[in-house]
């Protein structure tokens, strides 16, 4: 399982299920950084996500590098 750091707090979201996103009009949308259960974050950049919350597909990614 996947959890996203939202302004709500730290959320699951189950993976894509292939029937249910053929069938989903992608309506409900989750969006936040990607990060484990207790909440630790990527240090070396950003993972950021759109997921529907009925069929777990993601609309859209972006990925940022962070130079040191």
């Amino acid at each position: 399982m996947n959890f996203l750091h939202t302004i709500d707090g730290i959320v699951p979201f189950r993976k894509k299920k292939f029937l249910k996103g053929l069938l989903c009009h992608h309506e409900e949308t989750l969006s936040g950084y990607s990060c484990s259960e207790s909440g630790l974050e990527r240090i070396s950049g950003d993972d950021y996500y759109e997921i529907c919350k009925k069929c777990g597909r993601i609309i859209e990614e972006k990925h940022t590098q962070f130079n040191i």
